[in-house]
């Protein structure tokens, strides 16, 4: 007897060293996502549920079950939109949450894959690899065909993880009539003459002063030009009827990234720190000298 006991012990110890893996990768993905945020996650984590008691007033789902977010993304896979849209874009108020400028929350990450044997991580990279192929392999991104690939790749359980639940946002985005960011700027008069003019087109491609770039050359073009202009910088976007709001929110993640950085080495020059690291007063001085200051045509 004591040697099955002996037997049955290594067999179990085996199991949970080797094979049982019972914590999602997509909460650790989560609590990574948190750090990046200057508040860490504080913000996203109240939008997650304004968002949410949104879309059940808008009678979009029914509940925070995920019986009812993935009955919507059902209809919404074949063909059938909800009559109310979402009141606001969760991705453009997600676009405006503070992130930090170091570099906590890609450590995170680089330490869950590293340790990914620890949690379980199929669905997450049938999800990914899912959406990916969609994306690669479309002519036109529309709402429906992404829709198809959650509601055939992800379960009622997997909408009660707030990772799932932020796709499913992002997607109810494109429900959305485009109608730009509109962000509030302060109340001045601004020189448009030397401004910084980006147009995607119907065929989403980037135009700076009427001359077609790549993605890969945006940021560094953004960067000169809020060297060369400091505290005059303004950013001006225009887009068609036909443009991708993906496109347009990758655009948006271009200028903020450029921004960062300018940002960021003016800070180190003027103060010796990274501008994740000043004091609020600090802060308003590097913001002072280079605005986020973008509008919508």
């Amino acid at each position: 007897m004591k040697q099955i006991s002996a037997i049955t012990l290594l067999f179990i110890s085996l199991l949970y060293s080797c094979g049982i893996q019972t914590e999602r990768i997509e909460e650790k993905l989560m609590d990574c996502n948190n750090q990046s945020f200057v508040d860490g996650g504080k913000q996203l984590k109240e939008l997650l549920m304004d968002y949410e008691s949104n879309l059940i007033k808008a009678n979009i789902i029914s509940d925070n079950t995920g019986k009812s977010y993935l009955k919507i993304i059902n209809q919404i896979s074949n063909g059938i939109e909800p009559k109310e849209k979402p009141y606001y874009s969760f991705g453009e108020k997600l676009n405006g949450i503070e992130k930090n400028q170091n570099s906590i929350s890609n450590t995170c990450l680089q330490t869950v894959l590293s340790d990914s044997t620890k949690y379980d991580f199929k669905k997450f990279l049938r999800f990914q690899n899912s959406l990916e192929n969609a994306i690669r392999n479309a002519r036109d991104l529309r709402i429906e065909l992404l829709a198809t690939e959650f509601s055939s790749t992800l379960s009622e359980k997997d909408f009660e993880l707030d990772f799932y639940k932020m796709k499913a946002f992002l997607l109810f985005d494109m429900l959305r009539p485009y109608n730009g960011i509109n962000l509030a700027l302060p109340k001045k008069n601004y020189d448009l003459k030397n401004a910084f003019r980006i147009y995607l087109n119907k065929e989403n491609k980037i135009f700076i002063n009427n001359t077609e770039i790549p993605l890969k050359s945006l940021k560094s073009k953004i960067v000169k030009y809020y060297k060369d202009n400091e505290s005059k910088s303004v950013i001006l976007i225009k887009t068609d009827e036909e443009t991708m709001y993906s496109e347009y929110i990758t655009v948006q993640n271009e200028i903020q990234s450029a921004l960062n950085l300018v940002r960021d080495n003016s800070s180190n020059k003027k103060f010796g720190k990274k501008y994740a690291d000043l004091t609020d007063k600090e802060q308003k001085l590097i913001n002072e000298h280079y605005p986020k200051s973008i509008i919508d045509e």
